[in-house]
């Protein structure tokens, strides 16, 4: 899924079954805005949701929607 270009993405029942088998089957999803993949915290409240890696939203491509800084936070 390309979180930059998909508004409404994680309404969608699609990115919900996608988001719980990962969770399942890896317990986390990968970002792919650098060459090597950061993980992605994959979290569950009313719906799931993707969330930066704790300490690692630096790290992310300054584009990426998972880019923070320390101010950011």
């Amino acid at each position: 899924f390309d979180a930059n270009s998909s508004s409404g993405l994680s309404e969608s029942l699609e990115f919900q079954h996608a988001m719980q088998v990962a969770r399942d089957k890896f317990g986390h999803a990968l970002c792919l805005c650098r060459r090597t993949p950061l993980k992605l915290q994959i979290r569950l409240r009313d719906n799931f949701h993707l969330a930066v890696w704790p300490e690692e939203g630096a790290l992310h491509d300054s584009n990426c929607v998972f880019f923070r800084t320390e101010d950011s936070f």
